[in-house]
């Protein structure tokens, strides 16, 4: 069911994005967030876009809560028109600038909880979308996805298969970024007869959970280094196996 907040006019929406703090903009948008702390406006750039962002395409969104996924609440009109919508404020920062900052022993209880929240929202046949660095929140109790408001209601599949589809993407996101950005880790995992295991795991079932892997990560992690090892920042210090015999 479409909620609304409605503007007056044109320059009651310029008062409110005086009044709030910008945080960033996307393709569509800016977000601000509201004297109040604790909700967030995004408001489109362009005012057409309304025949993109309609009643139709916010309905299956709206009334969906989740911890994890930080989904549209309000819309907001200025008259007939959608100029936007409110969210709740989530606090922390994007992975895009915290990744290497994150404590390997927090991970496995992160992912579970996005786990069983993404399994919620796959058996309510929401299918997400443009799960990236740049659109997760990590703070100290886990990670947060915003930018949901072009995700799907998919109810011509079954819940399993959206939360397959919906657990790839996550995979996908951690795990390209582990193989392209810690190269000193990536040999002993191809090598490992545990972690292999896990990996074989993961492939054939695409919705196997990802704590395992984060688990042994960071055992296998602390096994071949000198050092000790408790952020991704530290899997840098790793001494990069050699090949020669």
């Amino acid at each position: 069911m479409s909620k609304k907040i409605i503007l007056e006019n044109y320059n009651e929406l310029e008062a409110v994005k005086e009044d709030g703090y910008r945080l960033g903009s996307g393709a569509f948008g800016t977000c601000y967030l509201m004297p109040n702390g604790f909700e967030v406006y995004k408001l489109f750039d362009d005012t057409e876009i309304q025949y993109y962002y309609d009643l139709k395409f916010f309905d299956h969104l709206l009334d969906v809560k989740n911890d994890s996924y930080v989904f549209p609440e309000n819309l907001i009109y200025v008259k007939d028109k959608i100029i936007g919508y409110s969210m709740r404020y989530v606090p922390g920062q994007t992975l895009t600038n915290c990744f290497e900052k994150i404590k390997l022993s927090n991970l496995p209880k992160f992912i579970s909880k996005l786990e069983i929240d993404t399994k919620k929202i796959s058996d309510s046949f929401i299918k997400t979308s443009d799960i990236a660095l740049r659109n997760t929140i990590v703070n100290k109790k886990g990670f947060y996805f915003i930018d949901t408001d072009d995700y799907l209601y998919s109810d011509w599949r079954t819940p399993d298969k959206v939360y397959e589809e919906n657990q790839k993407q996550i995979r996908s996101m951690l795990m390209t970024e582990i193989a392209k950005n810690y190269s000193e880790i990536n040999l002993y995992i191809k090598e490992d007869k545990v972690m292999q295991f896990i990996m074989r795991t993961m492939k054939n079932d695409s919705k196997a959970s990802l704590v395992d892997f984060f688990v042994y990560l960071e055992i296998l992690a602390n096994k071949v280094a000198d050092v000790p090892i408790t952020t991704f920042s530290d899997l840098k210090k790793i001494k990069v196996k050699s090949n020669e015999k």
